[in-house]
């Protein structure tokens, strides 16, 4: 039914004579749809800014529908639109990210574990250095060494150089077990007690010393190389303590080794120094100048890789003997034999500063040591904590990002869904509007034409319902 509104002049014979115009419902019909199609945009701009994708379609018109109304009803809705992944393909997209992000986590702990196991790895092994310098062992191992060379240079002394097994099992076992005794209440570098490690210790060191007398001497209490039997037990003691070669390979795993390294030349070589002193005529002997020869060169290599070993060995004997060359490979005043004062090899000046070299070796090592394992313990503890906020975090990152995608989904899924909607309702106005009205006329609202108004020089039919029905549909 045709809503139109006449505008009639003077009245005449019929309807025949009256002029029609379009023009007042046209423009109410323009305002009502206009407004429809403004309100639509707007809700379809409200429900979302537009992806690039959309924004991009906007622009391209190259698609074709049916002509005529739908391909306006097209480009007119194309702001609309909006680039929508379809699920499956957006899920599968979701999986592959966060197989992604799985695979960088996995990798990263790897990494950072390998990291971590290389550096536990290198904090064991200072503690080790740090316990070897500073345990209750090392403690008593070095008190009963100095009291066997003491009690050594007595005896060749008084006795003319000869020691009998009995004396010597007499004095050695009292000694140890005076020793041990003393060592109970003792602390090592840690602050703990000394009692539980030093209770295997000696025994094991009386049965060593025993299978030493049973195995080692001659009815004459002496070695084959005319060294007392005091001696071996010592040259016995250092090597439970750890021999130089075995340090050495520590040194190459760890540097800070090198401290325990050249305590433990130190020692070795202030023993050589008490046999020299004590039997002078060892000097003749080639297993006693090989094995000088040999502390001696590793005792240079030393101190050209331990700087505490060389500020300690400047301090004490380079300085007491006002040495003006500072050479570290010149063992010139270390030579085993040799004329004039300045020789220190063998001589209780020489003995006496390499003892002092020993007591600041172990008073820098030790607390040098003890500052690099918490140095770098705390290192340690500050990546296990950051490992394990990472390893907290990344879960709840993953699974927020999951939910995210999910929400993104069906945000846009639910855009769409509206976004067909208002098609559905923009194509119901446009039928609306092209029952109310000609094509042509409908077609000039919907392109903001202007719409010329139209005569008709009879009119036939027009009945009072057909008013009515026009207020009724328009409303």
């Amino acid at each position: 039914m045709l809503p139109r509104t006449w505008r009639q002049g003077p009245p005449a014979a019929g309807l025949s004579s009256q002029c029609l115009s379009w023009r007042p419902a046209e423009r109410l019909l323009s305002d009502r749809l206009m407004s429809s199609l403004a309100l639509m945009k707007k809700e379809c701009l409200r429900s979302g800014t537009l992806s690039s994708a959309s924004l991009k379609r906007r622009f391209l018109k190259k698609r074709r529908v049916a002509p005529g109304a739908q391909q306006d009803a097209d480009r007119d809705c194309q702001l609309c639109k909006c680039s929508i992944f379809s699920r499956s393909g957006g899920s599968r997209t979701v999986r592959r990210i966060l197989t992604a992000c799985v695979l960088s986590f996995l990798a990263l702990l790897g990494s950072v574990s390998m990291d971590l196991s290389s550096k536990f790895d290198l904090l064991h092994t200072t503690e080790a250095a740090y316990e070897e310098l500073t345990s209750c062992r090392t403690i008593a191992i070095l008190q009963l060494v100095r009291k066997l060379q003491k009690t050594r240079g007595l005896f060749t002394k008084d006795m003319g150089n000869e020691t009998l097994e009995p004396s010597f099992s007499e004095v050695v076992f009292p000694m140890l077990d005076h020793l041990c005794g003393e060592m109970m209440d003792h602390r090592n570098g840690r602050g703990l007690l000394c009692s539980v490690e030093l209770a295997e210790f000696c025994q094991e060191i009386t049965w060593s010393v025993q299978g030493l007398l049973n195995a080692s001497l001659d009815t004459n209490g002496r070695s084959a190389n005319g060294t007392s039997v005091y001696s071996v037990a010592i040259g016995r003691l250092l090597d439970i303590w750890g021999t130089v070669e075995e340090t050495f390979v520590q040194v190459k795993q760890d540097s800070n080794w090198g401290d325990v390294l050249s305590a433990r030349l130190l020692v070795k070589f202030i023993e050589l120094n008490y046999q020299l002193m004590d039997f002078p005529h060892i000097a003749t002997y080639p297993d006693f100048q090989n094995e000088w020869t040999y502390v001696l060169g590793y005792l240079g290599f030393a101190r050209v890789m331990m700087e505490h070993l060389n500020d300690c060995w400047l301090q004490n004997i380079n300085s007491s003997q006002r040495v003006k060359r500072n050479d570290i490979f010149d063992t010139s005043r270390w030579q085993i034999s040799g004329d004039g004062s300045e020789l220190l090899s063998g001589s209780h000046i020489g003995i006496q500063s390499l003892t002092n070299t020993q007591q600041c070796l172990f008073d820098r090592a030790g607390p040098a040591l003890r500052l690099e394992s918490r140095s770098m313990s705390s290192g340690l503890s500050m990546k296990v904590c950051l490992l394990a906020i990472a390893c907290l975090i990344y879960p709840v990152v993953l699974f927020s990002f999951k939910q995210m995608t999910e929400w993104i989904q069906n945000y846009a899924q639910s855009l769409k869904e509206r976004t067909e909607d208002l098609k559905r309702q923009r194509q119901r106005a446009e039928d609306l509007l092209h029952q109310m009205l000609p094509k042509s006329v409908a077609k000039q609202l919907r392109q903001n034409k202007h719409v010329e108004a139209e005569s008709y020089e009879k009119v036939g039919g027009i009945r009072k319902s057909d008013l009515t029905s026009v207020s009724l549909n328009v409303v």
